[in-house]
């Protein structure tokens, strides 16, 4: 929007508290604002005085955003100062909050003379440029410091610092954005996220679309380390999301997690299991914390994969005995429970099989290999419906 550029007439004028923000009080921000691209001004006293005008301008959401945006630069000069520079950062960052908590959904667009005198209007159609802005500058200052937000520094005492409103998805976008690209380098996104998500109710849109970008980011580190350590609680919190947002929305969400996004959970529980085998051992497959969980599906299929593969190298092709033991354990394991279980636990280990079978959920060096006859499995289905027989010529 501006350009910190040449002094011009009002730079060093004092706030009085008795204005309102009339257009003249705005001018003198945005002077402000341009001073601050002055070599041979210093920045202290400009910055104490735009703090003062701001106050004043408390309720006008184009002196905020102009606010945002001179913190947002002096958090970049003092880069080097990180204390001093975070303090801006957060300044910037508190600005953004107060001007989306006051803008509207139609905000009245105000006028500023630039540093060559000609009018600008101050939009609000850039309001993600300038949050993305300040957040990012945030998160990257306090990842070198290695610290996370403080979000008392965000907000006024006794004032709620991140609010559930129309613009908490596009935040939660922008620091998963931010964490993907840096590795999530500071706790600092991820306290951002839950803070969101603790502002929103799981039925709110916004509160929903958190959850899908939060999924995103998950995934994307279980992608990058499916065999780490934390991979498995990745993708319990992932899963976690993904239910949530289909148990409000069954068509999930129109952008940051979708119907079709779900075949990459599918693949990441894959990716999971199968470097991480055996992660779960088979007598705790069909355990109350266990049953019904993706996770342990996928590790039932790279059981079976295992002894598959395992079968056909030993020239078992027909009778596979190491995958028909893993299935018959199972199964005896699943019938032996009292119902509703034994039935989720047969869903659970037939949908292992037939995965497994299709193809979808087998190692690289498996994926060739022939596929396992429908009769190995597919009676372990508790609907399943043998072929009708084929009536006799001649029968009545």
């Amino acid at each position: 929007m501006f350009k910190p550029a040449a002094c011009l007439a009002f730079v060093m004028l004092a706030a009085s508290p008795a204005l309102a923000c009339t257009d003249s009080q705005l001018q003198v921000i945005a002077n402000r604002y341009f001073a601050l691209g002055e070599a041979s001004l210093k920045p202290a006293p400009i910055v104490e005085a735009l703090r003062q005008d701001l106050v004043t301008c408390a309720t006008e959401p184009a002196a905020q955003k102009i606010g945002a945006l001179a913190f947002s630069v002096m958090a970049q000069r003092e880069s080097a100062n990180g204390p001093v520079a975070i303090g801006y950062a957060e300044e910037a960052m508190r600005a953004v909050l107060t001007m989306q908590a006051i803008m509207g959904s139609k905000p009245t667009i105000r006028t500023v003379s630039d540093s060559n005198g000609a009018l600008t209007p101050i939009r609000f159609d850039d309001t993600y440029d300038v949050s993305k802005r300040a957040l990012h500058l945030l998160l990257a200052l306090e990842a070198r410091a290695g610290r996370a937000i403080s979000f008392d520094a965000l907000s006024k005492p006794g004032d709620q610092p991140v609010k559930c409103d129309v613009y908490a998805g596009s935040m939660a976008q922008q620091a998963v954005f931010w964490m993907k690209d840096h590795g999530d380098l500071t706790p600092g996104g991820s306290a951002f996220l839950d803070r969101l998500l603790s502002a929103c109710a799981d039925a709110d849109y916004a509160g929903l679309s958190i959850r899908g970008y939060r999924i995103d980011l998950l995934l994307s580190r279980v992608e990058a380390e499916p065999a780490g350590p934390n991979a498995p609680a990745w993708l319990r919190q992932a899963q976690a999301d993904s239910d949530v947002i289909f148990a409000q929305r069954r068509e999930g969400l129109h952008i940051g997690w979708k119907t079709d996004d779900l075949l990459r959970l599918e693949r990441a529980t894959w990716n999971v299991a199968s470097a991480t085998a055996p992660a779960l051992p088979a007598d705790q497959w069909f355990t109350p914390q266990n049953l019904g969980k993706p996770m342990t599906v996928a590790v039932i299929a790279s059981e079976l994969d295992l002894a598959y593969a395992k079968d056909l190298a030993s020239g078992g092709v027909t009778t596979n005995p190491l995958y028909r033991g893993v299935l018959m354990s199972a199964f005896n394991a699943a019938r032996a429970l009292p119902e509703p279980q034994a039935r989720q636990a047969r869903k659970m280990l037939h949908l292992a099989a037939r995965r497994h079978a299709d193809g979808v959920w087998r190692r690289e060096a498996n994926k060739a290999l022939k596929k396992p006859a429908d009769y190995f499995y597919n009676w372990i289905d508790p609907d399943y419906q043998p072929p009708a027989t084929a009536p006799v010529s001649g029968a009545p």
